[in-house]
This record gives C-alpha cells, structure tokens and sequence, in this order.
C-alpha cells in the first residue's frame, strides 16, 4: 500500500510540473492572473492584539493562510513584538507563546519545547528550510538567526509530521527572515546591551530593491560573561557560561509577474569561552582556575558549534486556471561541533592546561522540497509535494597523554541518514461556513553507521516507513468567532547514536530502538470582537514507543544507560491567549496560560507524572500601554508577570518524588519607536525586578540571572 501510494504521489508531481509549464510554452510570457491567494510576505506584522485574526497571514501550512482559517494551533510572534522586547535568542522571544517553554540547557543555545515534547521532537524552519541538529548524534536543533533580523515567527503546536515529516512529532517554528526593501538602498543598524552577562551585541545590514531586484546582506555578534545571579546564591554568577555568537547572511532574488527566484547563504556560529574552569577566589576576590579542592580535574565544553546553509528557491504562480503555484527548494548545509577536555591542575593525574581529549562532528546535508499547488474548482484546493534528505556524519575522536599531551588514541565514525517524504492535503470548502482539511504523507528514513573503529561491532543498519494522516475541520457559522478540531499523527525515527552509536562509555547503543507513533485530538475556538482577542486550545496526545535513556546496569558506580521504547506517554492540558483593549485608554491587559499532564508508562508498566521536571501551569500575564507622543513617536510599555507552577516528578500513586518550588518574576518593557522615511527605536527591559532566586525547570544551569537590564537600540536610513 505505502508503495503503491508512493508512485501515485510520484506521478502526480510530476504530471503537475509537466501540465504546469504547458501554457508557458504555448503561451510565452503573459500577464499574470489575479491570485486567489494572500500574499505570503506582509510588512511589519503586528501581533494578534493589535489586528484582526483574519488579516494575519502565515506559511507555516505550506500555503498562505490566515489565522481563523487554520484547524491547528499556531501563534504568530511579529517583527514588532520582537524589535519591543529585546533578547539575544529567538527561544526567549517565543517563550511567552502558551505551550512552549524554554529549554536552556548549553550557554548561547536555548531550544524549545511544546506541550511537554523536548527539542529533538521540535522542527526548527528558518525560510522554509529544516535546520539541522546533530540529530544522527545529539538532541534538538539550535535556533541559530538574529533576532533584528526576523519578519515574523509561526509556531505550530502539535504534531506535523503530515507536512514535515519525522521530528515534528511536538511542533514546528517556523521563522521567517527579513528580505529586501522598499527603496534601491537602505541600511540598519542594531545595539544590544544585556547586564545579565555584561553582554553586548550588534547588527548591521544593507538592504534594497530594485527593477525587480531585491537584496539583503547582514553581519552580528554577541559577546556574554559569565551570568550574573542573585548575590546570595553561586558569589553571584554562573562560572563558565560565557559565549560569542556571530551571524552572517545575504540573499539576492530577482521577482517578476508570476514568480521569483532567490538564493541565500548564512552562517551561524556560537563559540563557547568558558574552556577552563574558573571560580572566585573570596580571598582575592577574582576569578581564577579551579584546584583540586574547588572542582573537578578537568572540564569539558562545547568550544564551537558552526552551521552553514545555502538555498535555492523558484516559484512560480498561477500556470494556468488550476495550477495555482509551483515551488521548489533546494539546500546544502553543514553541521560542525568541537569539543574537548582540558587538565586544569597538576593533581590526580592531570597536567594544568593540557588538552586530554578532543572530539569533532561533522554533519552534511543536502535536500530539497517540491510543492504543486492545484486549484480545483471554486472549493477545492490540493497540495501535492515531495522532499528529500541526505545527512552524512563523521566523527573523529581523540585521546591524549594526560601528562605530556601525546595522542594516545583515535576513533573515526562515518554514518548516514536519509529520508524521503511524499506529501499530500486537501483543503475543501464544504458549505460556505464549514471547511475541512485532509493530509496524508508517507515516509522512508534509513539510518546507516558504516565506519566505527573503536567498536566495529556496532556497525549496521536499519529502514524504517510511516504512512501518518490528519484531518481538521473549522466552523465560523457564528459571528466573531471559530470552532476548530483536529486529529493528527505524527512519528519520529530514533537516529545513529540510538541505534548504532551510543554517546559514552556508558551509553550503549540499541539496534531494536523503534520509531515513536503518536495520535493528537484537539478542539478549539478563536473569538475576535470589540477589543477581545480569545484563542483556547484543549489537547489530548497519545505517544506510543517514546524513546527515553534508561539505566540497564552499572560498571562500578558509573550507571549504564540505553535508549528504549517506553509503553507510552499521555500529554493533556489547555493553553489560552486572552486580551482586551480599552480604545480609549490604550490600555490592552493580557494573560497566556498553559496547563499541562504528561504521564510516561515504561515497559514494565511503572508510571511517572511530569518526567524531567515538567511543570504543571506556566504563562504570563500583563498590561500593555502604548500612547502616540507626536505624529511621529510613539511610546510604549508592557508590565508582566511570568509564572511558573511547581515543577515535580511523581510515581503512578501520586507521591512526588523531586520538586521544584513554582516562582513569579516581574519584568517591565518600556520604550520609544518612530520616523517614517528614516526609523529609530530605543527598547528597555528591566527584567527579574525583585531579583528572585529561580531556575527553570527545564534548564542544566543552576538558577537565572537576577535583576538585570537589556537595552536595544536600532535605526533605518
């Protein structure tokens, strides 16, 4: 069946590129038809408070919609809430979107999660393109672009794998960056100062269009010490979590009646500085390297993480009176991660500044994604598409002479992933108030480890396929609002180090892992009036055969762990985004809000609630003013409140076994934005106003910054 669907999908897509060029050919060039579509690029997007649900356009369905049209969640951060909330990160920025949380786990490198499913079952988009992750050796992708440089960001929020395949089992952010202007040259220039770390950033572009032409080119960096928290906890910061970041990007397209064509390079780079340990010494009051007593013999860190990313894109709209749009996209990337260990005392067998280890992964990746969009009639539109990924991973791995530094040993690995995906929905306007969405996808992952010196054992492979569906339905039969509901699948395939490699030497590898299946049911509704803004979501998930490290031995006291399919894990809650604007004051108070039950059952049918520290409430609530001081300068302000409930694990009987006591921390944003023809900003963050000691809970660090401040400034000529 799934091979019989695969050739029909085939041959579908290539009977659309194949009747889509004909009248081109038998009618050269013509003017372009009115499409039935929105356009997918808006300038300066305002958030849901400010505007209307069905004037916000998005892609992240892979065609242009607007909000109240969709049947899934999804929540649209602007390029204006960006510019007025200044953050070094783009998992900061959509922190306050109910159902994501912050995973923060590696210093310069936050990733998300959604509704309870961590970073690895996230997709990251930046234009279109899937970001890659380590995913054949590590665990979520990085959200590497600046964010002055961001037009908008969807987040989907549930599975998605219908439209982009294994991974996107959680959910899928959806990034869209900045292109050229609306003049032949104009130029941007950004400052950032965070006192949380002493850090400071900036970012440049050159940007235009012209005759058709449009081009933008950007250079940014952040340079952060190490956090500064609370006085009373750590001497007051977080030793060695200081970082550079640096982004590099250009684009140049070229649009004419009918389509466009563009290509894009950017680099993304995070450096991480904290090579040696440090603490204070309260005899000097400085910071020196570690001893023996104060910490351990050596330290490991992550000294650079580099991805690189070029992209192709062609499309083309309106062929003939049923082809709507053809698109196809192409992209290489490369994936780069250093690691090493470094001796930091002359004791216990290590030489002070001797490197002992040394480790590099490199993944290269090449794919792309064809689109066919087909209108069929008046209430019919289909969506036929195919994409490919190649991922090859080598590793080489080294180790050293404690002492005197000489190689003493060295592993090299070489493996690869590769995945086909043949994709179809169907959107049909059933009566005039009713309209429904069907997709269906089949898949094909092979995973392949075909070098491995130190364990040549573990070498093999392994071909896994999934056919996954989803059907959505939106009623908007009642003035001012909609009623949605959705029932979606999605899977996610284990990757190399699961299956063939393992991480350490107490991660062994598990050939038999099985590829995670899961089940979403959701209802919803969207309520738009007289200043009201209401979007409530009620989920239900069911994750069957979710891949989670598990203890199978101990070597010593060093416990030996395997990935393995659990029984299952159940996520249920509610997330709700609420505001209301008084006209008259300019005052809009808003609340975002998630309530969240995640229980795992494991093989042997013990059961966990809130695994990992998963907390059970978390959201923001707020009011937002913003007053016109001249014709051209506008002052703004948002007081809010962030809290986060008690985060625990506890066994099946409801005992807790380890919490996390909830907090709420006061921030306030203030600033001022104005000019026409030349535009300014100047953007404030006072953020953890009553210097509270906290953590979140899904964070490897100790605790976050305490009162800090975060300035932004930024001008267009």
């Amino acid at each position: 069946m799934n091979k019989i669907l695969a050739k029909c999908l085939t041959f579908s897509v290539l009977l659309s590129f194949g009747f889509g060029w004909v009248p081109l050919l038998a009618q050269g060039e013509s003017e372009a038809q009115t499409s039935s579509q929105p356009q997918a690029r808006v300038q300066n997007t305002q958030s849901p408070p400010a505007m209307e649900l069905d004037s916000i356009i998005v892609t992240a369905t892979r065609v242009e919609r607007t909000l109240d049209e969709l049947p899934i969640s999804l929540s649209v951060v602007s390029e204006e809430d960006v510019r007025r909330n200044p953050s070094v990160t783009i998992a900061d920025q959509i922190s306050s979107v109910p159902g994501v949380m912050v995973d923060n786990q590696t210093p310069g490198i936050k990733k998300v999660n959604i509704r309870g499913m961590s970073s690895s079952r996230v997709v990251v988009l930046i234009n279109g393109v899937k970001q890659p992750e380590l995913r054949l050796a590590a665990d979520g992708a990085p959200i590497g672009v600046d964010p002055s440089q961001i037009e908008r960001i969807e987040v989907i929020k549930g599975p998605a794998s219908v439209l982009y395949g294994s991974d996107a089992i959680g959910g899928v952010i959806n990034i869209i960056t900045k292109k050229g202007g609306d003049k032949p040259f104009s130029f941007s220039q950004n400052f950032l100062y965070d006192s949380s770390n002493e850090g400071y950033g900036w970012q440049s572009a050159i940007f235009g269009d012209f005759q058709g032409f449009n081009y933008r080119l950007s250079y940014g960096g952040f340079n952060a010490d190490d956090i500064r928290v609370p006085d009373s906890v750590a001497d007051g910061r977080l030793l060695n979590t200081d970082y550079d970041k640096r982004n590099y990007s250009g684009i140049l397209g070229y649009s004419w009646d009918g389509g466009e064509i563009s290509f894009s390079s950017d680099r993304h780079k995070v450096t991480d500085m904290g090579h040696v340990l440090r603490w204070n010494n309260p005899a000097t009051g400085e910071l020196e390297p570690a001893t023996w007593d104060e910490a351990r013999p050596y330290t490991t860190s992550n000294p650079e993480v580099q991805r690189d990313t070029h992209t192709v894109n062609l499309g083309l709209t309106e062929l003939n009176d049923y082809l709507a749009k053809l698109n196809f996209t192409a992209y290489v990337q490369e994936l780069n991660r250093e690691t090493q260990g470094i001796g930091i005392k002359n004791e216990g067998g290590y030489a002070n500044g001797v490197v002992y280890s040394y480790e590099e992964h490199v993944q290269d990746s090449y794919g792309g994604t064809f689109q066919s969009d087909w209108r069929l009639g008046d209430d019919h539109y289909v969506i036929l598409g195919l994409d490919y990924d190649k991922s090859k991973y080598d590793s080489d791995i080294s180790a050293f002479n404690r002492l005197s530094g000489v190689r003493t040993g060295r592993n090299f690995g070489h493996g690869r992933q590769e995945s086909y995906g043949y994709f179809l929905q169907h959107e049909w306007q059933i009566t005039e108030d009713l309209s429904s969405t069907l997709g269906l996808r089949w898949t094909e992952v092979k995973t392949v480890l075909s070098k491995e010196t130190s364990k040549p054992q573990n070498v093999g492979s392994t071909k896994d396929s999934k056919m996954v569906g989803n059907l959505g339905l939106v009623y908007s039969g009642f003035e001012d609002f909609e009623l949605r509901a959705l029932y979606s699948q999605g899977f996610r395939t284990p990757n190399l180090l699961q299956l063939f490699i393992g991480s350490s030497a107490w991660m062994e590898p598990n050939p038999d892992l099985k590829p995670e299946s899961s089940q979403n049911f959701e209802l919803g509704l969207r309520y738009h009036r007289a200043g009201w803004n209401v979007d409530l979501g009620l989920f239900y998930s069911i994750l069957k055969d979710a891949m989670a490290s598990r203890i199978i031995g101990y070597s010593g006291s060093n416990a030996l762990r395997q990935y393995q399919n659990l029984e299952e894990v159940v996520t249920y809650g509610a997330e709700l985004g609420l505001d209301y604007t008084f006209e008259n004051l300019n005052l809009t108070p808003y609340l975002s809000g998630t309530w969240l039950r995640y229980i795992s059952e494991d093989q042997f049918g013990f059961k966990a609630r809130h695994v990992d520290g998963r907390p059970e409430f978390w959201g923001k609530t707020g009011l937002k003013w913003e007053v016109p001081l001249t014709d051209d300068l506008q002052f703004y302000s948002d007081l809010n409140l962030m809290l986060t409930g008690r985060s625990y694990q506890s066994n099946a009987d409801g005992v807790d076994t380890d919490h996390m006591p909830g907090y709420g921390v006061l921030n306030l944003n203030f600033g001022f934005e104005g000019g026409q023809e030349h535009k300014y900003n100047i953007s404030v963050s006072l953020n953890n106003i009553g210097n509270k000691e906290y953590r979140l809970p899904l964070s490897s660090l100790n605790y976050e910054p305490g009162f800090n401040v975060v300035l932004g400034v930024g001008f267009e000529y």
